[in-house]
């Protein structure tokens, strides 16, 4: 009996000693990013080995089968790696980080990130006319908020109707960054 306990003891402080020095991931800072940004996440690690990393694909973040890849990253040391991501149209969630190298293998950070909607999405305001008479040519100003239409190159507007009846207008043309006709 007393060697099975000094044998567990000895077990015990082997997974003790293991976890205690293990490659993982430690923080991600910011811990929340906008949608529709771009962000630079930096990412620490516990004796990990970060400049094993070559490609894009072994950093993501992801939540499911939602994940995204950074378009760039920076190795600063061994346990620390600065990662662009375009944040794009990612689900309003909670996401994971995931770094994989030769040496470490695949290491999780669940719950590091958190998508927030951005107050500041570009929207539409409205139109002038909001009314007209079937059959005839127009024209139309729409105005929005948080919008580039003056800096654009292709700038297209549609009218929709109902399931896949698009109108495209004959031209459009920017007034400012936030009104076109």
């Amino acid at each position: 009996m007393k060697r099975l306990i000094g044998i567990l003891s000895i077990a015990s402080l082997s997974l003790m000693f293991f976890t205690a020095y293990s490659q993982q991931l430690d923080t991600v800072d910011p811990d929340s990013v906008y949608q529709g940004t771009s962000e630079w996440l930096e990412i620490e690690g516990v004796q990990t080995h970060f400049t094993d990393i070559t490609a894009t694909n072994q950093i993501e973040l992801r939540r499911f089968f939602n994940r995204i890849y950074p378009d760039s990253f920076i190795v600063k040391s061994d346990t620390k790696v600065k990662a662009l991501f375009n944040i794009g149209t990612l689900a309003t969630a909670v996401y994971e980080i995931r770094v994989t190298t030769n040496t470490d293998g695949l290491m999780r950070l669940q719950n590091s990130v958190t998508v927030l909607a951005n107050p500041n999405a570009p929207a539409l305001l409205g139109s002038t006319p909001d009314t007209v008479m079937q059959g005839t040519s127009f024209k139309l100003t729409i105005s929005a908020k948080n919008t580039h239409f003056s800096s654009g190159s292709n700038l297209t507007a549609y009218l929709v109707r109902g399931f896949g009846q698009n109108f495209q207008a004959d031209s459009a043309k920017a007034i400012s960054e936030t009104k076109m006709d």
